[in-house]
């Protein structure tokens, strides 16, 4: 929560930079490379994001949707968990 405070303060103490010194256009420069440094890093952070998920799955951490089992194999395991009807539990 500090970070987004500290962008508040950047963000005014820029505007006033910048219009103090390119005058009324100032704000709307600054404003214009925030949106681009912004935008930036967003596609950066998805690149990470996309070669982290690459990574995590090559290292076998992430379930493969291909792998994944069929419904009749699924119902075979059930089954073998259930008791046949008519035997008592054993305790």
């Amino acid at each position: 929560m500090s970070y987004f405070f500290l962008a508040i303060l950047i963000f005014i103490g820029g505007n006033l930079l910048f219009g103090w010194l390119f005058g009324g256009t100032g704000s709307f420069i600054f404003t214009m490379l925030l949106v681009g440094f912004v935008g930036y890093q967003y596609g950066a952070i998805r690149e990470l994001r996309s070669r982290m998920e690459e990574l995590e799955k090559r290292a076998g951490l992430l379930p493969d949707p291909d792998d994944s089992m069929s419904d009749e194999e699924i119902e075979k395991e059930l089954e073998s968990y259930i008791e046949p009807p008519g035997s008592r539990p054993s305790l």
